[in-house]
């Protein structure tokens, strides 16, 4: 059986095509499995604390010395995240690499009470949580507010 010429050229410009395809597929998989390994294995399960109104990034700082005082082993990390009424997030501390249970406190340039600003701050919430797992990678957190912390952690869940 003899293939023509116009049947062949065809055949090889699909083979092309598909080796085509397949090359950034196969790279974009690879990558975005990389990705979801990391976040699925990730070992680390912050405490992320919401102060009540009036309270800043620092209302937590005698609890997290306290916690760390008869700590054994690695101690509690302290980050510490401000969220600023233009959108800017700015971070204080850090999280040792062997702490796989930091605690995180998100403070607010708004820290006024109010049910207006206690939605305002939920979003705040949101928008500092997705930074925080994007940049950390952790597929699971507790959560510890005082006062209307609490409302805004309420309100932040029924955001997600």
């Amino acid at each position: 059986m003899k293939i023509s010429k116009k049947t062949a050229l065809v055949f090889t410009l699909v083979c092309l095509f598909l080796i085509g395809l397949a090359v950034p597929s196969y790279s974009w998989t690879r990558k975005n499995v990389q990705k979801i390994e990391k976040f699925y294995n990730s070992k680390l399960s912050p405490i992320i604390m919401i102060p009540g109104s009036s309270a800043t990034e620092n209302r937590f700082d005698g609890l997290v010395t306290k916690l760390n005082q008869d700590r054994q082993g690695t101690k509690h990390s302290l980050l510490k995240v401000k969220v600023w009424n233009d959108g800017t997030i700015t971070y204080s501390g850090s999280i040792d690499a062997k702490d796989h249970e930091p605690i995180i406190v998100i403070g607010f340039e708004n820290n006024k009470d109010g049910y207006s600003n206690i939605k305002k701050q939920a979003k705040m919430v949101n928008q500092a949580f997705e930074a925080l797992q994007e940049k950390y990678n952790f597929n699971n957190f507790k959560g510890l507010a005082h006062s209307n912390g609490g409302l805004i952690y309420t309100a932040f869940i029924e955001i997600i």
